[in-house]
């Protein structure tokens, strides 16, 4: 090999050599400013045991789980036992794995297997009937139920705490042969008729009774009917109106009735 080749592999694996570490250090970089996550202070593992059927999860859960049933046992100090059945087409495939739960519960370390090599308890029903699980790295998370349905009220709670814990929730897969239920509105509570009540009148408004009894209530004054004092005044001043010519001949004739009439006027004339 001649010393010019030489050179040029001796750089080529400095360069190589240098970005694995530059990604190696981003990588890391990115790590320590993900903010860690938020468990479930306190969890009675022993009412946490028994079955479960996961509802949907992340890509990894999804092929790793799929249809199946988890069952899981609380063998003491912390210590759970954790056997995974997966159903295929193939059969029935059944793994165990244990875990030690620590801080109050809501921390599990694995030794392996489907679920990955830590996980905590991000949410829980308060009847444990549902849990929500998930990975540090937020590569994993897993709903779960203890039958194959799952309230839609208790799946938007479990979307928008991994939402705010930071997952990819347009990752999250539903499986397959499970269901997210409507919740039911609660039913309004029907009267029961009285005895007493089936025989009485019908209960009217004291407006209605005045109106059918023709009589004002008391404290109210009676509606007036429209007045019609503007008509009339309109009338009459339509009949007084008359023409200025005719205005003045009327004076006229007045003034010789009054003469005619008036003793002194007949004392002249004789």
């Amino acid at each position: 090999m001649s010393r010019s080749s030489a050179r040029t592999w001796i750089a080529v694996a400095a360069v190589v050599t240098t970005l694995i570490g530059v990604t190696v250090a981003v990588w890391a970089f990115l790590k320590w400013l993900q903010r860690p996550l938020t468990a479930v202070p306190r969890v009675d593992l022993d009412r946490l045991a028994g079955s479960w059927y996961p509802i949907a999860g992340s890509p990894k859960v999804d092929r790793r789980l799929g249809p199946g049933e988890i069952v899981l046992s609380h063998q003491g100090l912390g210590l759970l036992d954790i056997d995974v059945a997966k159903h295929s087409s193939s059969g029935e495939v059944r793994k165990r794995v244990v875990a030690l739960a620590t801080d109050g519960g809501g921390v599990w370390k694995l030794d392996g297997g489907p679920l990955g090599r830590t996980l905590q308890v991000l949410a829980l029903a308060p009847d444990y009937s549902a849990c929500l699980l998930g990975s540090p790295d937020r590569s994993v998370a897993v709903i779960l139920s203890r039958t194959r349905s799952l309230d839609r009220s208790l799946w938007r709670h479990f979307t928008d705490e991994l939402a705010r814990q930071d997952f990819a929730t347009n990752k999250l897969r539903q499986v397959s042969g499970t269901r997210v239920r409507l919740s039911k509105p609660a039913e309004a509570p029907r009267k029961v008729a009285s005895p007493e009540s089936e025989g009485a009148e019908p209960k009217t408004s004291p407006d209605e009774g005045a109106s059918k009894n023709g009589t004002p209530l008391e404290g109210k004054a009676p509606k007036k009917a429209p007045a019609k004092s503007e008509a009339k005044a309109k009338e009459k001043s339509s009949d007084k109106a008359v023409e200025p010519g005719k205005a003045s001949e009327g004076a006229g004739a007045r003034d010789t009735a009054k003469a005619s009439s008036s003793p002194k006027a007949s004392q002249g004339a004789k």
